[in-house]
C-alpha cells in the first residue's frame, strides 16, 4: 500500500487543495476579513465576497465565472438583463432608494459602500440615479457573476 501523494502544482487537485487551505484559514478569523486580505494581496476588489474572483486567482472556474465571462464577451450585462431584473426585484423590490434595516446595503441592488466604490461608484448608492445603479450592477455582474448576490441569484 502506498502513502498519500501530494498533488502536483498547477493540477486541479492542487488548486482545490489551495481552496481548502484558504477555507481553513478563513475559519480562524472572520471570513470577510480573510477574504478581503486575500483580495487586496491579489489586486482584486476587496469586498469580502468569496466568489469567482477568488477562485480565478486560485486558477479555478465556477458556473458564475462562466456566466460572467459570457457577459464580458458580449460587452457586459445590459441593465435590462433578466438576471439583473431578478436580482433587483429580490434585493429591493426594484426600489433604487432602498436601504437595508441596518443601513449597510443601499440602492436597487443593495450595494455595500465598498462594493459600490469597487465598481467605480461615488457617494451613496441609494442616492445615485437608477441608470447609474443599473450600469454599475451590470459591471459587477460581468466581473463577478451572481456571487455578490448569493440570496437572490
Amino acid at each position: 500500500m502506498t502513502g498519500p501523494t501530494t498533488p502536483s502544482a498547477g493540477t486541479p487537485s492542487a488548486r482545490w487543495t489551495a481552496v481548502i487551505v484558504l477555507l481553513l484559514r478563513l475559519a480562524r478569523c472572520a471570513p470577510c476579513c480573510a477574504a478581503k486580505r486575500f483580495q487586496r494581496r491579489h489586486g482584486l476588489v476587496a469586498d469580502g465576497v468569496i466568489g469567482p474572483e477568488i477562485l480565478a486567482a486560485l486558477g479555478l472556474k465556477s458556473k458564475t465565472m462562466a456566466r460572467g465571462a459570457r457577459a464580458s464577451a458580449t460587452g457586459g450585462a445590459a441593465p435590462g438583463d433578466p438576471v439583473l431584473r431578478r436580482i433587483a426585484a429580490c434585493e429591493s423590490g426594484g426600489d433604487p432608494t432602498a436601504v437595508s434595516a441596518d443601513g449597510r446595503y443601499r440602492g436597487k441592488y443593495q450595494f455595500s459602500r465598498a462594493t459600490w466604490r469597487g465598481v467605480g461608484g461615488t457617494g451613496d448608492p441609494a442616492q445615485a440615479s437608477e441608470a447609474e445603479q443599473d450600469r454599475l450592477a451590470a459591471k459587477l455582474l460581468a466581473r463577478a457573476g451572481t456571487s455578490p448576490w448569493p440570496n437572490c441569484a
